[in-house]
């Protein structure tokens, strides 16, 4: 899975990921669209997350991509197609 990648830089990118964390209240003050994509393999945990974000914000569209896991959702076409889709939708206005 790694042949060819540079293991420091996903190292790097992994011990980053505490940073990214959004607070409750940020979050409550987004106002743009959401999208929530996930594949239907995916973890409990993912899923558990996602509806709990989804929860807390009391909206956001949810795309689950039948088949796919956390490694394989974003190879589907079907993935692509619903950015797409949501992108095109309007609601970004």
């Amino acid at each position: 899975m790694f042949a060819g990648k540079d293991v420091k830089a996903f190292a790097a990118a992994g011990r980053s990921f505490p940073k990214l964390e959004v607070t409750r209240k940020q979050l409550r003050k987004c106002k743009a669209p959401v999208l929530f994509i996930h594949g239907g393999n995916e973890s409990d945990y993912v899923k558990d997350r996602v509806a709990a974000v989804r929860k807390l914000l009391g909206r956001g569209e949810l795309k689950i991509i039948a088949g796919g896991d956390h490694m394989t959702t974003l190879t589907k076409p079907e993935f692509a197609s619903a950015i797409m889709k949501f992108l095109r939708s309007g609601k970004l206005e």
